[in-house]
């Protein structure tokens, strides 16, 4: 079909005589379509089929070619018949037929490939579709049909020819080709592990080879689309070359749960030296400090210890396993340092009515307070402490903590002063006795710096003749509570009443001492002169 095929045409007086107007008639049946055609004398008419060929000598000839294709279908058979003017003494030999053998149409597809250890069977019917119908088809192995196919069912890669011959034993042979690529190995793959926060899916999954397909089960199953989460399982992978699956590889895959650090709890505020102790909500994780100059912290026990005074930042660490990151959470801490009363100084004994400073060598800003405020006040701010009355009370200077500091406070103690005098040493003696009067002052407390009492002397008896005084004044060193004076009678040869030396106090100096109302005492010194008598002198007779 589609082929060239060429009609040779032949016209021969055979004799005995010379004829004229000889004339050929072909008109191409329909399996033709008309091309060319080629006379050796005259010329031939495609549409009326004539060659007018006039003369032809005895013994001559003429020939024409007529070139067509070949229709799909129709009439295969061409008639040629030839008359002349003069009578034919032969008539069988004035027509002539001719049925060519037209191939018939063979359309080969060739087989889809298929994967080793897969054949292609040659008979199916896809193989020769399109071809024209009641064909009969033989297999070879060679291009002459010469060497045949022995299993055409069941045929292997390589380049094959099949024939198909019609009812009129015309042929036509094509070649067909089977494709049999191999099977490739089963890709490779090792374990797998994701982290569950990562939320990775099939197609993350990794194997060598090409065309890399994932399945839920080691044989048919389902096929992943790689869209889907990953889980723990067995994951299988096939890789495909030229069309062709291989086996597939099971793959353990493992989603691991990421850690989780938890919320942290626990004091922020720490003092210097003390500790606090930091928590979370999650269990098998360990501490660390940002800055361990700042505190430290236990690793194991979260027991943090202030060390100097700033800012910390403690992180609690879960380490992740199975890719998972490690997890971590933090908690800022500051650390104060302790406050500092010092130590405090001041003048610790004072007079009722009197004053004095106390001052700290700790922080400033503290406040000042008195255990008892009967005795002595102090001014919260200044420190200034006023005696009120006598007695001792406990001054303290506090400054206040922060930041999980406690209050620190510093004590001294202060010593009001208020003692009265009192004199005592009334009595009485002889003028010429020898003996001497001690009068006694005596402060009702010790104080704090020497105590001066000044008395004045009346009375009967006269100083310096009747008496002496060791002094006008009493002293009474600090710290003690008594002090004296003498009073020493003096013999006159008088006869004379009993006379007497009042001592009073006119003034008590220094010491914070007072006298105690009216302090008197009374020296009587007796006189043992005796009156003179007038004796009477009688003259010897």
């Amino acid at each position: 079909i589609g082929d060239t095929v060429v009609f040779k045409l032949t016209a021969l007086n055979s004799g005995p005589y010379d004829t004229k107007n000889v004339r050929v008639v072909d008109v191409l049946p329909s399996g033709y379509t008309y091309v060319s055609s080629t006379a050796s004398t005259s010329s031939y008419n495609n549409g009326t089929g004539n060659w007018n060929i006039g003369n032809l000598a005895n013994g001559a000839s003429a020939t024409l070619q007529i070139t067509a294709t070949v229709n799909p279908t129709g009439v295969y058979t061409n008639t040629a018949t030839v008359t002349a003017f003069d009578p034919d003494i032969n008539l069988l030999n004035n027509t002539s037929s001719v049925t060519p053998c037209v191939k018939p149409i063979v359309t080969i597809t060739n087989p889809a490939a298929v994967c080793s250890p897969s054949t292609v069977d040659l008979t199916s019917s896809a193989v020769t579709a399109g071809s024209a119908t009641g064909l009969t088809y033989t297999y070879y192995t060679d291009a002459a049909a010469t060497s045949t196919y022995a299993t055409p069912t069941a045929a292997t890669a390589g380049t094959y020819y099949i024939k198909g011959t019609n009812a009129l034993g015309c042929y036509n042979i094509k070649p067909v080709t089977v494709t049999v690529n191999p099977t490739p190995a089963a890709p490779t793959a090792s374990a797998q592990i994701f982290c569950s926060t990562d939320a990775k899916i099939v197609s993350d999954l990794v194997a060598a080879g090409a065309e890399i397909k994932w399945y839920n089960a080691a044989t048919a199953g389902t096929q992943y689309t790689g869209t889907e989460v990953l889980a723990t399982g067995t994951y299988y992978a096939s890789q495909t070359t030229n069309g062709c699956e291989s086996a597939r590889t099971a793959v353990s895959v493992t989603v691991t749960t990421a850690p989780n650090a938890g919320t942290l709890s626990g004091t922020q505020n720490v003092c210097v030296g003390l500790t606090t102790t930091f928590s979370s909500t999650q269990t098998g994780g360990s501490w660390s400090s940002s800055n361990t100059s700042i505190a430290t912290i236990n690793s194991t026990t979260g027991v943090i210890t202030g060390v100097a005074a700033g800012t910390a930042t403690m992180t609690y660490t879960v380490t992740g396993t199975g890719g998972c990151p490690n997890a971590t959470a933090t908690r800022g801490l500051t650390v104060t340092a302790a406050p500092v009363a010092g130590t405090l100084s001041g003048t610790q004994g004072i007079c009722v009515g009197d004053n004095t400073t106390f001052v700290s060598s700790g922080n400033a800003g503290g406040t000042w307070s008195s255990n008892a405020t009967g005795i002595a006040t102090v001014n919260p701010s200044t420190g200034i402490v006023n005696g009120v009355s006598a007695g001792t009370a406990t001054i303290t200077y506090t400054v206040a903590g922060t930041g999980g500091c406690a209050n620190a406070s510093s004590t001294r103690v202060v010593t009001v002063y208020s003692p009265t005098v009192t004199l005592t040493g009334t009595t009485s003696i002889i003028e010429n006795s020898g003996g001497n009067v001690i009068l006694t002052a005596t402060l009702s407390t010790a104080t704090i710096s020497n105590t001066t009492i000044t008395l004045v002397y009346s009375g009967t008896a006269t100083s310096g003749s009747d008496y002496t005084a060791s002094s006008t004044t009493i002293s009474i060193p600090a710290g003690s509570t008594t002090g004296t004076v003498t009073i020493t009678p003096l013999d006159d040869v008088i006869a004379e009443s009993s006379e007497t030396v009042i001592a009073d106090i006119i003034n008590v100096s220094g010491g914070c001492a007072s006298e105690l109302g009216t302090q008197t005492a009374i020296v009587t010194i007796t006189d043992n002169d005796g009156a003179p008598t007038v004796a009477t002198i009688t003259p010897a007779s």
